[in-house]
């Protein structure tokens, strides 16, 4: 994918960062603003579900197979990723595969607050529609206030069909505890 940026606002304001795909190389990078940009959850969560959130923030971006990961450059310096699936079907949570998917919205806690993530977050709507798809859906959870604004923001949508609890999910072993995540969608066709 060529590298992109989109203007939200003012065409005429210089955008902070250029949106282009992760190269290879670029992993461990993304990993790094992952996990450093959802460190502050470390409070606000259940240690057990922090550990797990942070364990698959990691597994995330070990298998790349089934998505891409876009992120945001400025000046050589990374400052946010996202990963995002052609089929959010491979994400699994039963999403149908006609939509896109976003996953893992992160940007660097030094970086915060120059739109940054909505450049992100624009980039793969943007990308969806390109390609065809008729939605974009993600999911998010309430700890995550910031990003759940912009997505309301950008005009995304619930859609509690597919909604989920951690604490339901059999491969984590969270002794009971439980956590709603909420899924959003912005349909690409109106």
């Amino acid at each position: 994918m060529p590298s992109f940026s989109v203007a939200s606002q003012n065409p005429l304001t210089p955008q902070p960062a250029i949106v282009r795909a992760a190269a290879f190389n670029e992993h461990a990078a993304v990993a790094d603003i992952l996990l450093r940009a959802n460190r502050e959850y470390r409070t606000q969560l259940p240690v057990r579900i922090y550990d797990a959130y942070m364990r698959d923030l990691r597994e995330l971006v070990a298998s790349r197979a089934d998505k891409d990961f876009l992120v945001a450059e400025a000046d050589g310096r990374l400052l946010g990723a996202v990963a995002f699936y052609r089929d959010a079907s491979l994400q699994g949570w039963n999403l149908p595969h006609e939509w896109a998917g976003m996953r893992a919205l992160a940007v660097d806690p030094d970086m915060r607050g120059r739109g940054i993530g909505r450049q992100l977050a624009e980039a793969c709507v943007l990308w969806a529609w390109r390609i065809g798809r008729a939605v974009i859906c993600l999911h998010n959870a309430e700890f995550q206030a910031a990003a759940r604004k912009l997505y309301l923001q950008m005009g995304f949508q619930r859609c509690p069909q597919f909604d989920f609890n951690v604490g339901d999910l059999p491969d984590l072993d969270l002794k009971g505890e439980r956590l709603a995540i909420d899924a959003f969608c912005l349909d690409l066709k109106r």
